[in-house]
């Protein structure tokens, strides 16, 4: 397993590099070639999760691979153009491989969506279920997040036309259709519903503009 905690403070970078045993450590500039290339490289695995927390002041933006190989970010400054790049790129590369699992596994019947303060994954359970942890910052979930959500009620439920039953339990919408059973939080399931609602009143308006 390899590690990278790299710490921001304005243009310097402290970055402290383990791979296996042997342990790397040096200060330099954020714009760095070096940092650029552990990010890349990084980035070229499917990146699993993220998770953010605060510690002791500072933001700690942890990625993690299939591997469980990490690259941790800890943020003195939140306005560093170049650390929020290189988080910016990691985020986008979590998102494309999430989205890339969904599309190789959205025929499983069972989906669960749920909501983690500590840690975001999406991982196959078995041959009939998939989990998507969606990850959650001082009581808000990400847009990112929430549009993937969005993505996968509107391809499986809102834009098949399908006969749908829901119901309620503890705070939990269970929804089936003819091909699939989703669990979601109640909460999470109103605020995916109201952007899946407003879309399709801009869409509305957009097609009566285009018709007058």
């Amino acid at each position: 397993m390899n590690r990278i905690i790299i710490e921001l403070d304005k243009a310097l970078a402290k970055v402290d590099f383990t791979e296996e045993t042997e342990n790397n450590t040096f200060t330099t500039y954020v714009s760095d070639n070096r940092i650029e290339e552990m990010v890349l490289n990084f980035g070229n695995n499917i990146i699993n999760s993220f998770s953010v927390s605060n510690i002791e002041g500072k933001e700690n933006i942890v990625f993690k691979d299939s591997k469980n190989n990490s690259l941790t970010f800890i943020i003195q400054d939140e306005n560093q153009e170049y650390g929020l790049d290189y988080i910016s790129y990691l985020i986008d590369r979590y998102n494309e491989g999430k989205r890339n699992f969904y599309e190789e596994q959205k025929e499983t019947k069972n989906i669960n969506i749920a909501l983690s303060t500590t840690d975001s994954y999406y991982e196959k359970l078995n041959d009939n279920t998939t989990n998507y942890v969606l990850y959650v910052s001082n009581d808000e979930v990400s847009v990112a997040e929430l549009d993937f959500a969005r993505h996968i009620l509107e391809e499986l439920i809102f834009n098949t036309y399908q006969n749908m039953t829901k119901k309620e339990i503890k705070n939990i919408i269970l929804i089936g259709t003819e091909t699939h059973l989703i669990t979601i939080p109640k909460i999470l399931y109103l605020k995916v519903y109201n952007i899946i609602k407003k879309r399709k009143e801009l869409r509305k308006l957009a097609f009566k503009k285009e018709g007058n």
